[in-house]
């Protein structure tokens, strides 16, 4: 029986280790958390409404006080109706998400940092969002946006600058 058993537990191990693909554990590559994979679902949606132009799905994927905030204009956040009219514009979803990092940082909200690759020969965007995790789909409640080198173009979703009369 003690024969068996060992000869079933050798048996095993092959199959495991024909089942791991070669070189998975030698190039240290990290697997996707649920978390991650989830972020970048949430945020191919985003880009998936802009390349459909479609106002109303892009909506239906950001909460209600949504804002972007630009590098090249923190001061004057980009309000909800005018980020909603750049993003579906023609060339606003052309990205890809690439180096996606998210964490939840409260119950139901999830901050994701990332990466959008643009198709054509631009500088890349770096992307931090504020996710509400704890609906479906997920909702986009603010991001921060800045490109990251190259020269400074326009970034997806950015609008042209409200100046707001500051009072100090």
């Amino acid at each position: 029986m003690l024969h068996g058993l060992r000869q079933q537990a050798a048996i095993s191990l092959a199959a495991l280790a024909l089942a791991t693909p070669a070189g998975a554990a030698d190039h240290g590559t990290p697997l996707p958390t649920r978390l991650v994979q989830a972020a970048v679902q949430a945020e191919e949606s985003v880009l998936a409404a802009a390349r459909a132009h479609d106002a109303r799905q892009l909506e239906g994927l950001l909460g209600d006080d949504f804002s972007m905030i630009s590098a090249t204009h923190a001061d004057s956040p980009v309000p909800y109706e005018a980020w909603v009219d750049a993003m579906v514009r023609p060339g606003a979803g052309d990205y890809a998400v690439r180096a996606v990092l998210a964490q939840e940082v409260a119950p139901g909200r999830v901050l994701s940092s990332l990466v959008l690759q643009p198709r054509a020969r631009q500088a890349a965007v770096f992307v931090v969002d504020l996710w509400q995790s704890d609906v479906t789909p997920w909702r986009l409640l603010s991001r921060h946006a800045a490109r990251a080198g190259g020269p400074a173009k326009a970034l997806p979703g950015d609008a042209p600058s409200q100046d707001l009369p500051k009072k100090f």
